[in-house]
């Protein structure tokens, strides 16, 4: 990257203030990493005044894990880097009332007002217990945010139990095509008005949101091992954001100082349904459809006697989701060339064919000589299979097919958190996903074109997730608060021919098609190339996903350090965050070559039917990549941070915060991406284009429209 670009980008994505009474900019240029929040609020008497050196407590209630602060000159305290969870604060002073605050939860990335804690005078062997309410305002920060709750995650209603379709709940969120299984790489919802790919997508901290669209989530997590989800749409602070929209949050689940622990069955089953009325109509079954959904979970205290004796010191928790399915996919209707037309035969057909070498009246008896039949037309059109359904004009098509795809998935998550000294707090979590898929219309595969209309050739989807976060809090004095975070996430996608049986099905060599290509080599598999019957209702064609077969895989690094500083009224936090992120992916092209055989007056060849010109070798256009390459894309971001909250007053409250971003364009590891350069462009060098015609001798030749 240039110096002049790196300065270009720094100012771009510098100065980005947000105040809480008057000013926000919401075009971040990437997320801030951590998860954790911060609870806040005023210790005071009950005439009101602020009481200082208030010794506060924050408690854990479920792994019992302990902080403690001073109130200031003001009574206010502030505890940051609060992990998501449980709460209780305890407030004591010499000379009042011991009290107790209840029930604060504490959501990921989130200010959580604990308002004024009034002490009564009395002794501090007395106790007052207090119950905190929902606030229904943020009254602690300028952000607009919204939290799916694990009660809310377990009583809605998600046929895919994907967390991103629940956000349809949430204000200001406009839902996609509810997932049917996790792992499906449904878009993201649009929020707030911004498009879904500029909403970011975290797991624990750690980026999951897909490198190639920018709007999948490819780190599925079932529901069960989701702690929560906090989506910050608007105004948060300079920490947090990625591009200009919403910062999803996930959290897993923890383990406490109890055992805990849960199982599940949910089944979607074809025996629960009815059959539609076009299959009754065309005596066809109902397909096969079932979703079986196998989970479990379980958390708890690790402790060993002598060894680790206590229960709050280290905790685990683990899920596993087990989903083997069978989707049907949509019935697919199309017109196959028939054994009469494959000989040569068109006394049937809807149009007859013309012969272009005589003068374009009909064939004798609409038949084509065999001695005309080009032997690799004709191979071409053997590959559809026969027609499974009478002729019919007003039926449109001759061919009908559907199919189900088996699919197996499975999704672990495993958490250890460790509190080793009251100082000193970790967790480590780990996930991995896998998704296997065979069948003609997988993603990504030989029936992800036209193919899958009809049943050609049979791949295999393989998809994967690793993902992993490493979270270290240090608090070296009760005002100052260190957080450190490291995160990997390796999703891939490997799609190719089922087994030997499915190239041999779908390979030139096999079917005995002779056909050369420019570049044989970018056609690894030897298939045979697409084909486009143009001109016939619902006609059959074959083609593969245009990266077929295809290989993806992204890897991020991502680490970040966070300093909080309570100095006075001021809550200071700064923080850095970098970012490695490597993406290799195939590219898109016409490796197998791609014929089109749709009539075309223009061509002199031309027999008016696709069919026979198929049959007769004749072509409109014929298109074939020349080179096949693969994306190694590498890019580097750095970001860091100052923000401060400066509580000015009990009713005023300034959040504001810039952040800078520095990165390098995306570049290609074998420096194989292209970009068009307007300025080397030269027209008197531009090629020439040749249309096909016969000379006096009626061979074929190019004709120069120019000369």
């Amino acid at each position: 990257m240039s110096t002049g670009s790196s300065k270009h980008a720094l100012r771009r994505c510098a100065g980005r203030l947000a105040v809480l009474v008057s000013i926000s900019l919401s075009l971040h240029c990437l997320s801030g990493q951590t998860v954790t929040g911060v609870i806040s609020g005023t210790v005071v008497d009950a005439s009101g005044g602020a009481i200082p050196d208030a010794k506060v407590t924050l408690t854990n209630v479920d792994t019992t894990a302990q902080r403690s602060m001073q109130s200031n000159d003001n009574g206010e305290f502030s505890f940051a880097s609060v992990l998501p969870g449980r709460y209780s604060i305890t407030v004591e002073k010499p000379g009042f009332n011991r009290v107790e605050k209840q029930n604060l939860n504490v959501t990921a990335s989130e200010r959580l007002p604990a308002g004024q804690i009034v002490l009564p005078v009395g002794e501090v062997s007395q106790e007052v217990t207090v119950e905190a309410a929902g606030t229904p305002v943020q009254t602690d920060s300028s952000e607009r945010s919204g939290v799916l709750t694990p009660a809310q995650m377990s009583t809605l209603m998600s046929r895919g139990r994907d967390f991103l379709s629940l956000l349809r709940v949430m204000p200001g969120v406009v839902p996609t095509t509810d997932a049917d299984a996790i792992g499906q790489r449904v878009a993201t919802p649009n929020i707030q008005g911004m498009r879904s790919t500029y909403s970011n997508i975290t797991i624990d901290g750690v980026s999951s949101t897909d490198l190639g669209s920018m709007q999948v989530n490819t780190a599925p997590t079932n529901m069960d091992a989701i702690g929560e989800v906090k989506v910050l749409m608007t105004n948060y602070q300079a920490e947090y954001g990625r591009l200009a929209g919403t910062s999803i949050v996930a959290t897993t689940k923890s383990g406490t100082t109890q055992f805990h622990g849960g199982g599940y069955y949910y089944k979607r089953h074809e025996e629960f349904n009815a059959n539609d009325f076009f299959n009754n109509r065309n005596s066809r079954p109902i397909a096969r459809y079932r979703y079986n959904t196998w989970g479990y979970n379980v958390g708890g205290p690790v402790f060993i006697p002598k060894l680790l004796p206590q229960k709050n010191k280290l905790f685990f928790f683990f899920s596993q989701e087990i989903l083997p399915t069978n989707t049907p996919q949509s019935i697919q209707n199309v017109t196959v060339p028939t054994a009469a037309e494959r000989a040569g035969d068109f006394s049937l057909s809807p149009v007859k064919p013309n012969d272009p070498l005589a003068g374009g009246t009909p064939f004798a008896g609409n038949m084509v000589p065999v001695t005309r039949i080009d032997p690799n037309g004709q191979k071409l059109l053997s590959v559809f299979p026969l027609p499974n359904l009478p002729a019919s004009a007003s039926r449109g098509y001759n061919y009908t097919f559907q199919e189900s795809i088996p699919a197996h998935r499975y999704n672990e998550v495993y958490r250890v958190d460790y509190n080793a000294t009251d100082k000193l707090r970790m967790y480590v979590r780990g996930e991995n996903f896998r998704l296997n898929q065979t069948g003609y219309a997988v993603a990504a595969g030989g029936g992800s074109g036209a193919m899958g209309a009809w049943g050609f050739l049979q791949s295999f989807n393989e998809q994967t997730d690793d993902s992993g976060v490493l979270n270290v809090i240090y608090t070296p004095t009760a005002t100052i608060v260190n957080e450190a975070s490291f995160g990997v996430h390796h999703p891939t996608q490997t799609t190719a021919p089922l087994n030997q049986a499915a190239i041999g099905k779908a390979s030139k060599a096999a079917l005995g098609i002779t056909l050369p290509q420019l570049c044989p080599q970018c056609n690894p598999v030897d298939l045979v190339p697409w084909t486009t019957f143009g001109g016939i209702t619902n006609a059959a064609s074959y083609s593969t996903d245009a990266r077929y077969p295809t290989r993806s895989a992204d890897t991020v690094f991502d680490v970040t350090d966070n300093v909080t500083k309570l100095w006075g009224n001021h809550n200071i936090k700064v923080g850095i965050f970098a970012e490695r992120a490597r993406y290799f992916s195939s590219a898109s092209g016409t490796y197998a070559g791609s014929f089109d055989f749709t009539p075309d007056t223009s061509n002199p060849f031309n027999t008016g039917y696709a069919y026979s010109n198929a049959i007769l070798g004749y072509f409109r256009s014929y298109t074939e990549s020349t080179s096949r390459v693969e994306t190694n894309g590498r890019g580097t971001t750095i970001d860091w941070f100052a923000q401060d909250t400066w509580k000015i007053g009990r009713k005023l409250t300034l959040d504001y915060g810039m952040r800078f971003t520095w990165y390098t364009p995306y570049n290609d590891k074998r420096g194989q991406a292209a970009s068009f350069i307007p300025e080397l462009y030269n027209r008197a060098q531009a090629p020439r284009l040749y249309f096909p015609a016969f000379n006096a001798a009626h061979q074929r030749v190019g004709f120069d429209p120019v000369t």
